[in-house]
């Protein structure tokens, strides 16, 4: 299948949108790499690490923090694990909420 020009340009006008909100993504990950997430099983500290790609889709790569103000921490780790990953939406939903 071939693409017409105008997909062809389309296609690369994405892709550089994409490149450039991923830009602006990581400098919001590296001015506030720390968020609190409220899981199942208490509230607990995350840490960004990294972007990653999960079934296709980008997504931020965060681990939890032993933190002793956050008391549920053990039990977040023992039922989940120490990593999370959100989706873009779903980080910038926590990062509004936090700076609300």
């Amino acid at each position: 299948m071939k693409l017409s020009n105008n997909t062809k340009k389309n296609v690369n006008q994405k892709i550089v949108k994409d490149q450039e909100n991923a830009k602006y993504l990581m400098m919001l990950c590296n001015d506030k790499p720390n968020i609190i997430l409220r899981t199942e099983f208490g509230i607990g500290q995350y840490k960004f690490i990294k972007f990653n790609e999960l079934k296709g889709n980008l997504v931020l790569e965060f681990n939890l923090l032993e933190n002793t103000q956050f008391k549920d921490t053990g039990q977040i780790y023992e039922n989940m694990g120490k990593t999370c990953f959100l989706s873009i939406e779903q980080y910038l939903y926590v990062y509004g909420s936090a700076i609300a």
